[in-house]
């Protein structure tokens, strides 16, 4: 995993939407295919946003 920041959430996209296309969703090989952390794509998945993606919580 290198790369910054944009491209791993480029990459991550491209797994999320290669496991809704699937039948059977196999996270562990998207994670191997675009190399990228599985708790990243696992979240990402499960709808939960990125960093990019949050409002600030300091205000």
């Amino acid at each position: 995993m290198s790369g910054n920041y944009k491209d791993i959430e480029a990459s991550i996209r491209d797994a999320c939407e290669k496991l809704f296309e699937a039948d059977r969703p196999n996270v562990a090989a998207r994670v191997q295919e675009f190399q990228i952390l599985e708790a990243y794509l696992r979240a990402s998945y499960h709808r939960c946003q990125s960093k990019s993606e949050c409002s600030t919580s300091n205000k």
